[in-house]
């Protein structure tokens, strides 16, 4: 299973992590948090654990953190 990680334009703090092809059944309050710009993706498996548990929980993940310091995945740099 494959992953998307979006930004928001206007917050660049601001990212989701969705699984792939999934953002039009994301909440709407997430959705209108936007607008967005596409960022990477990757396997799910790569994924930070906190981060993949919460995605199996409830089906994305918004996280508030400088573009900086973000990094989706377990073993890659920030981006």
């Amino acid at each position: 299973m494959d992953y998307e990680v979006i930004r928001s334009v206007n917050d660049k703090s601001l990212h989701i992590i969705f699984v792939e092809g999934t953002f039009g059944v994301l909440p709407d309050f997430v959705r209108r948090l936007g607008p967005w710009r596409g960022l990477v993706g990757g396997q799910v498996i790569s994924l930070k654990p906190h981060y993949r548990h919460q995605l199996v929980e409830q089906g994305f993940v918004l996280v508030h953190q400088p573009r900086d310091n973000f990094s989706a995945e377990a073993n890659s740099l920030a981006a």
